[in-house]
C-alpha cells in the first residue's frame, strides 16, 4: 500500500542560513594587546601606566562591530586629568589596526582603591616614596 502524498515524510533538506561575512581587514585585537596598549598612557600625575595603576576594568570586544569598549576609573572623583587620560587611550585604542570604534567609559563603581594596582603598579609607587 502506498502512502497517501499528507503522510510522506517531511522534507530533510535544510534551507541555509545566511552567514555575515568577517569584517574586511585585520582582525580585532586582542584583550592582551589592547591591555598593551594601554600602558603606554600615564597619568600626568602619578608616573604609573593606567593598567598598572588598577584603573582599567573591563574591556569589552565586538569582533562583529570591531569595536572596544572599556571601562576605566580614576583614582579620585576630582581628577583634573579625567577627559586628558580617557581621551588618550580611546585615542590609542581607535588607531589600533582592525579597530572601528572605542568608547572608553569612566565608572565610579567599584571606587579605585591602591590595592587594585598591579604588583608592577605598587613597586613603582613605592619606588616614587608612596607607602603602598
Amino acid at each position: 500500500m502506498n502512502p497517501s502524498p499528507s503522510s510522506a515524510p517531511a522534507s530533510t533538506s535544510a534551507v541555509p542560513t545566511m552567514v555575515p561575512p568577517p569584517p574586511a581587514g585585520p582582525a580585532l585585537p586582542t584583550q592582551d594587546q589592547v591591555k598593551a596598549e594601554l600602558r603606554e598612557i600615564y597619568d600626568p600625575e602619578i608616573p604609573v601606566n593606567i593598567v598598572d595603576l588598577g584603573l582599567i576594568y573591563e574591556i569589552g570586544l565586538d569582533a562583529a562591530k570591531r569595536d572596544v569598549h572599556v571601562k576605566m576609573t580614576m583614582t579620585s572623583m576630582g581628577c583634573p586629568t579625567l577627559e586628558e587620560i580617557r581621551l588618550g587611550a580611546e585615542t590609542r585604542i581607535k588607531a589600533m589596526d582592525g579597530v572601528a570604534s572605542c568608547v572608553v567609559e569612566v565608572v565610579w563603581v567599584p571606587p579605585w582603591t591602591p590595592e587594585m594596582m598591579t604588583d608592577e603598579g605598587k613597586f613603582h609607587m613605592q619606588a616614587l616614596g608612596f607607602n603602598i
